[in-house]
């Protein structure tokens, strides 16, 4: 798991209204938690190659309706330690919410490929089947 103060995301999630961050401990760690439900969000952030990357790219900018049969045909998310994309994501404990951005290192730097994606109810369980 991540910390979410080194998550490139993390201006888009504070700025949605769904999401709630409190400081703690004196504003040296901070928790996320999806207001709707009062559930914490869990953070992810794994590396892939090209393909399975082109792969995540595809699904995250398919539409809503798409959405179930890109998940089943993107399939298990392979990592891969030194790969060129990294995936960062937030994931409600009990699935309701969700946000995915996928980055590529590019001058050791990560770039956005996609736009933060956020999803709520049967499509957040969904995406988040796939941690």
């Amino acid at each position: 798991m991540s910390n979410i103060n080194n998550m490139v995301m993390t201006p888009a999630l504070i700025a949605d209204t769904r999401v709630t961050v409190k400081s703690s401990f004196f504003g040296l760690s901070k928790k996320a938690v999806f207001t709707p439900t009062q559930s914490p969000l869990r953070l992810y952030r794994f590396e892939y190659n090209a393909d399975m990357g082109a792969k995540i790219e595809h699904m995250l900018n398919s539409k809503a309706e798409d959405l179930e049969a890109e998940v089943k045909k993107t399939g298990s998310l392979k990592t891969d330690s030194i790969g060129n994309m990294r995936l960062e994501a937030f994931v409600s404990a009990d699935g309701e919410f969700a946000a995915l951005q996928l980055f590529r290192y590019n001058n050791f730097q990560a770039t956005p490929v996609t736009q933060p994606r956020f999803f709520e109810g049967e499509e957040a369980k969904l995406v988040a089947s796939l941690f």
